[in-house]
């Protein structure tokens, strides 16, 4: 099911969509770099710290990358705005200022009335978007929208906010600097 928490006592809540296959995918894909890491590890583990730590490092940047381009993305659903929190950006969109959605080949994007659209990556499909039923979890974030889009009352605030994830940035950054630098130190060390 795409909706996190969709059955919610309170109607007003906000509602948090993802796609499962996608947090799968992350998952994955930690657990095998993590995986090799371990199995890389063995074999260096007599050549002092640097080279038996060197196989976590290099995998830091790939966790990272799963886990913010995986686990991260999502969509909140509340009563006066969607929220489209991608890997790098945030944007709060105002239901004024919501034109429609559209679906493309790499996903689904938010159209405003101003002629902007909004990438939501929690709902790219790639070539998989139908082994996976991506189109019936896009019909779902689309239907929780447009109800709550019903609901909502006169809103004259029509102001698109993006926010970039500071916090994202730096963490793919600081893990690739922290495995140049711990190979670095390997390769000198070994």
């Amino acid at each position: 099911m795409s909706a996190v928490n969709a059955k919610v006592a309170d109607p007003h809540a906000p509602q948090t969509f993802r796609r499962t296959t996608t947090i799968v995918w992350s998952v994955f894909i930690t657990a095998l770099a993590v995986a090799v890491a371990i199995f890389m590890c063995t074999g260096l583990a007599g050549h002092g710290f640097l080279p038996a730590f060197a196989p976590f490092a290099l995998a830091s940047p790939l966790v990272a990358f799963a886990v913010l381009s995986g686990w991260w993305p999502h969509v909140l659903v509340a009563d006066d705005a969607v929220t489209v929190r991608n890997s790098f950006a945030t944007y709060r969109i105002p239901y004024p200022a919501l034109k429609d959605f559209r679906e493309a080949r790499i996903g689904l994007f938010v159209m405003l009335h101003d002629g902007g659209k909004v990438p939501v990556t929690a709902y790219a499909s790639g070539s998989s978007g139908k082994a996976f039923g991506h189109k019936k979890m896009v019909a779902q974030l689309i239907a929780a929208i447009e109800d709550r889009m019903s609901l909502a009352g006169k809103q004259d605030d029509a102001t698109v906010v993006r926010t970039i994830e500071t916090r994202n940035i730096v963490i793919s950054v600081c893990t690739v600097v922290l495995a140049a630098g711990v190979l670095w130190g390997a390769i000198a060390t070994y």
